[in-house]
C-alpha cells in the first residue's frame, strides 16, 4: 500500500484587535473550531474528507505560530476555512496561512525561519525604545526655537 501524502499547512493566530492580547488557546481548540468552520463551510463532505487525516502537529503559545496536518487530496477544505475563523474559545482572532509544505521537516524549518524572524524584530524594537528613552525631552517652547535655529543654521551652512 503507497505512503499517505500529507499537506502542512505553517499559521499563524493573531488577535482581531490591534494591541489586544491572547489567553492561553489550546491545540484542541483550535483542531475543533478549524473542523466547525469546515463543516460549516463545506459541509459534510468536507469535515468527512479531513476527519480522520486532519491533526495539529505542533503550536507555539508564545508566538502563537503552529502547524496543521491534512491528508493531499483534502488539504485544500482546510486551506478555505483558515481566513474564515474568527473566533477561538471565546476570543476574536485571525488565522492567517503563512506557508504550505510537503515534508514536516520543510514547515519546521519555515517555522524555525519565521521564529527567528521574530527574534530579530523584537530585539530591533527593544534598541529603539532605548535609544528613545535616552534622547533627552523637549519640554518647553524655547528649546524648540533653539532646536529650529540651529537646523537652520546647519542648513544655511
Amino acid at each position: 500500500m503507497p505512503p499517505v501524502k500529507r499537506r502542512y499547512v505553517l499559521f499563524r493566530v493573531e488577535p482581531l484587535l490591534a494591541g489586544g492580547s491572547l489567553k492561553n488557546i489550546s491545540q484542541g481548540d483550535i483542531v475543533k473550531t478549524v473542523r466547525e468552520t469546515v463543516q460549516r463551510l463545506h459541509g459534510d463532505l468536507g469535515l468527512a474528507s479531513i476527519l480522520l487525516s486532519f491533526h495539529s502537529k505542533e503550536y507555539n503559545h508564545a508566538t502563537r505560530t503552529g502547524v496543521l496536518v491534512a491528508k493531499r487530496e483534502s488539504y485544500k477544505f482546510l486551506l478555505t476555512a483558515l481566513p474564515l475563523i474568527r473566533s477561538i474559545g471565546g476570543q476574536d482572532v485571525s488565522l492567517s496561512i503563512l506557508k504550505l509544505t510537503g515534508t514536516l521537516r520543510g514547515s519546521l524549518r519555515s517555522l524555525q525561519g519565521f521564529h527567528g524572524k521574530m527574534i530579530h524584530q523584537y530585539k530591533r524594537s527593544l534598541k529603539e525604545q532605548k535609544q528613545f528613552a535616552e534622547r533627552p525631552a523637549i519640554n518647553s517652547v524655547k528649546q524648540i526655537d533653539e532646536a529650529f535655529h540651529q537646523i537652520a543654521q546647519s542648513l544655511k551652512e
